[in-house]
C-alpha cells in the first residue's frame, strides 16, 4: 500500500481580488464539507507552534475569517515588507486531529506570476492508508468536488510511496488523474486503465477499480506504462 495519499488541484495564472480568493476558498470548504464529517466545516484549526496552540484556533469559516486567512499568507518583500502582489493568496489548515484521521488543508490562488513552478494549487493531504477517509469512493469525491469548484488545468489522488522512485511530470499522474479540455488529444493506454471523457471533454484516468496498491506489480507497471504514454503524447513533460 502506500504510505498515504494526497489530493490535489493545480492551476496556472488566474487573477482574483480578494473577494474572488475568498468566495473560491469558502466553496472548496463546502464542498469538501458535503463529503465527510472529518471535512466539517467546524473541524478547521489554522496550525501552531504546539498541537495545544494549534488546537486554541478553531475557526469559524466565515468571509470575514477567510479574509484575514488570505490576506495573512501572503508573500511579502523581506526588506520592505510590501506584499508580492503576483504570489497570490494562500492559508495552510488542519482538521484537528493527530491520528490517523488528521488532514491538511493547503491552498494557494490569486497567482499570476507566469513562472511555471508559482502554480495556484489546493492540496488535502496526506490522508493515511487507516483513515476513514480512504476508500475508492471518498477519494473520488474529494477530487471532484475539486474539479468543480476550482476548474483546474490538472489535478489527481497522488499515492506517495517512499519505497519508489516514480518520474515526477507535470501534469502529474496518480491512481486518479484529472486533465482539463486543454490536455488533448489524450492517446491510447494500456489495457485496464479506466479512461472517462467529461461533459465538458476533460478527462479522468484510472489506474484501477481497486485502490492503488504498491505491493501489486502490475499497478507499479500501470503507473509507470501510462505516465510514459501522456509522456510520448506530450501531455506530461517532467519536472
Amino acid at each position: 500500500m502506500p504510505d498515504r495519499v494526497s489530493i490535489g488541484a493545480y492551476w496556472g495564472v488566474r487573477p482574483l481580488t480578494i473577494t474572488q480568493a475568498v468566495q473560491q476558498a469558502l466553496q472548496v470548504f463546502e464542498g469538501l464539507s458535503r463529503i465527510h464529517e472529518l471535512l466539517s466545516l467546524s473541524t478547521w484549526y489554522e496550525k501552531g507552534m504546539s498541537k495545544k496552540e494549534a488546537l486554541s484556533k478553531q475557526l469559524v469559516l466565515s468571509e470575514g475569517t477567510m479574509r484575514r486567512l488570505l490576506q495573512d499568507g501572503r508573500n511579502r518583500y523581506d526588506t520592505t515588507d510590501e506584499i508580492i502582489e503576483d504570489l497570490g493568496y494562500s492559508f495552510n489548515l488542519w482538521n484537528g486531529r493527530d491520528d490517523e484521521d488528521g488532514v491538511s488543508l493547503n491552498m494557494v490562488n490569486g497567482v499570476t506570476n507566469p513562472n511555471p513552478h508559482l502554480n495556484n494549487f489546493c492540496v488535502l493531504s496526506t490522508i493515511k492508508t487507516s483513515s476513514a477517509l480512504f476508500k475508492s469512493e471518498t477519494l473520488n469525491l474529494i477530487l471532484t468536488a475539486l474539479i468543480e469548484t476550482l476548474q483546474p488545468d490538472w489535478g489527481r489522488v497522488n499515492p506517495w510511496i517512499s519505497e519508489l522512485d516514480l518520474e515526477r511530470t507535470t501534469p502529474g499522474v496518480g491512481w486518479l488523474t484529472y486533465l482539463s479540455p486543454a490536455y488533448q488529444p489524450i492517446p491510447s493506454l494500456p489495457s485496464g486503465i479506466k479512461v472517462t471523457f467529461r461533459p465538458d471533454h476533460s478527462t479522468l484516468i484510472q489506474l484501477s477499480e481497486e485502490l492503488f496498491d504498491s505491493s501489486v506489480p502490475e499497478h507499479i507497471k500501470r503507473i509507470q506504462e501510462t505516465t510514459a504514454a501522456l509522456k510520448q503524447a506530450g501531455i506530461v513533460k517532467p519536472v
